[in-house]
This record gives structure tokens, sequence and C-alpha cells, in this order.
């Protein structure tokens, strides 16, 4: 049996449990800081901030440590890493303790355990289904939502205590380890296999120029890309606006939605349930995202994803009912999981994964810095104006002309070593 199958399912698990726990339950833990803290909402939503930062600063050195020593054990040392910042923020009793622990020790050891090693290892697997893959993959974070979500309010509710939420999100860290330390494996040669499962025939028909299989039906680079050449590159830089673009509303969903609704006066079950929604329309779309990103190119599924998600603002800013509210939680999910599988599917297909490591890190970073801005921009508004409107309509105009951008993109010219 190809192994490739059970490796996608392993690391499925894994990012449930280091990336679910700590993402949506920073969404569900966040305003019950706030009240018990008394800290204002730019304060509070700088820890998400510093968490994407975080992430996106760890990008270019987890490529580098993934190519020194290997993807098993910087996932494994990440996930320690990890668990130790939802530790410090478990006792923190001021700000900086929780910048230091929710912001950087958990943004560096997510960096290190889940999307970029994990898709770096989809890459290196299949190339044939890769798109899919990548799509079952990330669709685990929008499970997460729906499994935790709700789960982490209802604790938060019995309890009174929102610390269990960072305890759990220890525990998390800790199990995808140990499913790491069991089941990742880097390479097919690892275990004698080709990438998709091919046969040694199969693959060498379907490199070949002369070869009578059907062509490809996206665009997949046969070339072995520098990494500065394609840095040099248009498409690349289009793309990384385009996960900027799809990072920035996230994380002000991230970090302001709860606090948006519950200003609105909807009750707190209902809120946990608003973004249970999101995530099980994330689900659905980054499985379509995969499935569809093996057949039509990705870099439309990104343009009609950032579109998507963009609308759901504007339905946002309207929802003064439930069926509003639903409506954004939909069309959020929906745009986001589009753009966020389509983006990394893009930047493999046309660049390869010899350098997709490096390239995903610096996309990584460029996006998560840009993603920081959302959390604080959108608190500033509020705390400042009084009203989210100038962040939100802000962010939707912004993402229309990139949206324009990626439509004018094609792939690179194939430059080689």
């Amino acid at each position: 049996m190809f192994y490739g199958w059970k490796l996608l399912i392993a690391l499925c698990f894994i990012y449930l449990f280091a990336m679910g726990p700590q993402i949506y339950g920073f969404v569900v833990v966040l305003p019950s800081m706030v009240e018990e803290m008394g800290w204002n909402r730019t304060s509070a939503g700088a820890g998400m901030a510093i968490l994407m930062v975080s992430m996106g600063l760890a990008g270019p050195v987890v490529a580098g440590m993934i190519g020194k020593f290997g993807v098993r054990p910087v996932m494994i040392i990440g996930g320690f890493v990890a668990a130790s910042g939802a530790m410090v923020t478990y006792f923190a009793q001021s700000l900086m303790e929780f910048y230091l622990g929710a912001g950087v020790l958990m943004g560096i050891g997510i960096g290190m355990q889940t999307v970029l090693p994990g898709s770096q290892i989809i890459a290196n697997w299949f190339t044939l289904k890769r798109a899919t893959s990548l799509g079952i993959f990330m669709a685990i974070g929008g499970v997460s939502a729906i499994l935790l979500s709700p789960l982490f309010v209802e604790l938060i509710e019995v309890s009174g205590n929102w610390r269990l939420v960072w305890l759990a999100m220890a525990i998390g860290s800790i199990i995808a380890s140990v499913i790491t330390l069991f089941f990742v494996v880097e390479t097919p040669q690892q275990k004698n296999q080709n990438p998709d499962g091919l046969s040694d025939s199969e693959l060498e028909e379907l490199a070949s120029p002369d070869s009578s299989a059907a062509p490809r039906k996206v665009h997949q680079t046969d070339a072995e890309w520098q990494i500065g050449t394609a840095l040099r590159t248009r498409a690349f830089w289009f793309i990384t606006l385009g996960t900027c673009t799809a990072l920035f509303g996230s994380t002000i969903v991230t970090s302001q939605v709860v606090l948006f609704l519950k200003d609105a006066g909807f009750a707190p079950l209902f809120i946990g349930s608003v973004i249970g929604m999101t995530g099980i329309t994330g689900v659905v779309g980054r499985i379509m995202a995969g499935i569809l990103g093996d057949q039509i190119e990705p870099r439309l599924i990104l343009m009609a994803g950032l579109a998507v998600e963009l609308a759901s603002f504007i339905l946002l800013l309207n929802a003064t009912n439930h069926f509003m509210a639903y409506s954004f939680a939909i069309l959020f999910g929906l745009g986001f999981g589009f753009a966020f599988v389509a983006a990394t599917t893009v930047i493999a297909n046309y660049f390869g994964p010899t350098a997709y490591a490096t390239l995903f890190g610096v996309s990584a970073l460029v996006g998560t810095l840009c993603a920081g801005l959302g959390p604080i921009l959108s608190g500033l508004s509020y705390d400042k104006l009084g009203s989210y409107q100038p962040a939100f309509y802000g962010y939707v105009t912004v993402g229309m002309v990139v949206v324009i951008l990626i439509a004018l993109t094609r792939p690179p010219a194939a430059e080689t070593t």
C-alpha cells in the first residue's frame, strides 16, 4: 500500500492537535482574558498579531532547519516549544507574559510543527494528487473549529476558568509531537516508493517528453528552480500578496469577530456556533479547493476565494440577525478555505518541491507580517474611532486590488539551475 495515504492521515491529526486548539482556542479565550485582565482590544489583539508575526519570522528559519536536520526532528521540537508557550500563558498575569507565551513561543512552535513542514512533506509525496492532498490536510483546520470552538466556549462557561483552554493547547501540541515521532517519513524514497505510489516505469513515462500519458490539467513545473530566480518573478510576489490578503482577513476574524458579535448583542453560545460554522464551511472550501486544484488552475481558485472572503466582511458589518451572522460565517469559511489551499498549491506547482520549503517560508513570512497588522488595525479602529468599519472597508478595498493583480499573473518562465 502507498504509504503516502497513511502519512497524510497522520499529518491531518498532527494539524488537528498542533494548530486547531491554538488558533481556535485563541479565538474563544481572548474575550474572557480581556474582561478579567482589563486590557483594551488593541493590546489584546496585539497578542494574535505577535503570534502571526512569530510564525512568519520562523518560516525561513524553519526551512533552513528542515534542510539541515530533516522534517521530523523540527516538528517534534516545535511541539514542545508551542506547549511551553501555552503554559507560560496559562500562568500569565501580565501583557508581557501573554505576548511571550501566546505570541512568541507559540508562534514559533506552530510554525515548526504545522503548515510549512506538513505541506513540504505533501509536496514530496504527491504530484498528481498534490492539490487534493493539501486540501485534505488543511481542511483539518476547519474541523478544529467545528469540534473545539463550542467545546472551549462551554469549558469557560462551566468552569469559569479561561486558563484551562491554554492547558488544552499545551496537551494538543505534545500529542502532535508523539504522532510525528511514530508516523512522519520525509520522502517516498525512504519507504522505497515513488510519489503518488507510481511504479518506476509509470514515473519515467510521465516524465518523458514523448509520453503518451494524458497531459496535466494544471501547470506544474518540471524545472529545478533556484531560490533567487524564483524570488525575482512577479508571479511569486503576486501570489504572496494573495496569501497576505487571505491571512489578514483571518486574523481579524480570529481576534475581533467574537468581540464584534458580542457588541452586536449576540449570545456567547451563538457566537461560538458562528465560529464553528466558519470551520464547517472552511472544511468544505479547503477540500473543494484541493479537488478542483488538480483539475483547474489553482490561481483561479485563489482569486475566487479572495473575492468571497472579502464579500463576507461586507455581510459581517451588516450582521444584525442570526441569518446575516451565519451568512458571514459561510462565506468567510468558504473563501478563506479556497484561498489558503490555492495559494499554497500555486507556489508548489510554479516552482517545484525542491525550492518549496524556502519559498513557502518567505511567502509565509511576508504574509504573516502583513496579517499581524489585522488585529492591531482593527483594534485601533474600534478603540480610537468607536467602529470597525474603517478597518474592514479598508481591507476590502485593498483586497480587491490584489485580486486584480492575481488575475494578471501567469506561470513564470521555467528558469533552471
